[in-house]
């Protein structure tokens, strides 16, 4: 049986990293994407929240920055 070469397993990697990484991931808003009203992105202890009268807030613990 052959053994699948190096460069085709780093290809075969490289493409499931791309669709999975971006799949997961809660605190990313990429080109041409919107935050809706109600909605956040957090990171850590930081959270940027879309208030539903559409003014953007950053929290830090909780603490409006």
């Amino acid at each position: 049986m052959a053994k699948p070469s190096s460069l085709t397993l780093l290809t075969l990697f490289t493409l499931l990293a791309t669709f999975f990484s971006s799949g997961f991931a809660d605190n990313i808003l990429y080109t041409n994407e919107i935050i809706s009203g109600g909605a956040s992105l957090t990171y850590a202890e930081y959270r940027l929240t879309m208030q539903s009268d559409c003014n953007l807030v950053l929290y830090d613990n909780n603490q409006v920055i």
